[in-house]
């Protein structure tokens, strides 16, 4: 990889680490949110990717850490030496396959007071917090199924924000161990999982369903 590449891949990391905190006040997508501050999450980029200690995720925690920032103050030599300041202060986290795994445990208890989707579907309160992103577990889950979907698709109006189905899928898809977290989101809506076109891609990948 060479460096124009990385600056590329670590700009999206930057973004992907910044867009929860946006999310927040702003419900947009994931691409909507980099394809509007891309500039800034370059610049950023650009100056601290080849630097010693740097760490996408640790750096935009401390950028946020005294309270919410826009993408244009990330660039500048000062959110460097506050990042230095902070970093031994910052825990490590999890590998991304466990956090995934923890927000799908997480939801699947919730979920299985229902009797399946439907169910939780057609209660109104759950509607609602749907709509404002504001139910007590990651939707991530809901994405395979297909249940979900059709509602989606059917409700996308209402929502306050965009539901990227493709991409919540392949955050575990891509996934060193995804294969064994999502054969247990198949186990777990059984004749509800999402029919995925691109199957015989993944099996080829060593996903086995």
């Amino acid at each position: 990889m060479n460096i124009e590449e990385r600056i590329v891949n670590e700009s999206l990391n930057l973004s992907n680490a910044y867009f929860p905190y946006y999310f927040e006040r702003y419900p947009r997508s994931r691409t909507q949110v980099y394809n509007k501050y891309k500039q800034y999450f370059i610049k950023a980029a650009s100056m601290f990717c080849v630097r010693d200690y740097y760490n996408p995720k640790k750096l935009i925690k401390s950028f946020m850490m005294d309270g919410f920032k826009y993408p244009q103050q990330l660039p500048i030599e000062k959110v460097w030496k506050t990042y230095l300041e902070y970093l031994p202060n910052i825990p490590d986290e999890k590998p991304e396959d466990i956090q995934i795994a923890e927000k799908i445990v997480n939801a699947c208890i919730e979920l299985r007071r229902y009797n399946g989707v439907s169910d939780f579907l057609s209660k109104k309160i759950n509607q609602l917090s749907l709509f404002k992103n504001k139910l007590k577990f990651d939707i991530m889950i809901l994405t395979f199924s297909k249940t979900f979907e059709d509602f989606y698709n059917e409700h996308y109006k209402e929502f306050e924000y965009e539901i990227d189905f493709d991409m919540q899928r392949h955050r575990i898809f891509k996934l060193e161990n995804g294969y064994k977290i999502i054969n247990k989101i198949k186990d777990f809506f059984k004749s509800d999982y999402f029919d995925y076109s691109l199957q015989e891609e993944l099996n080829n990948k060593g996903f086995v369903f």
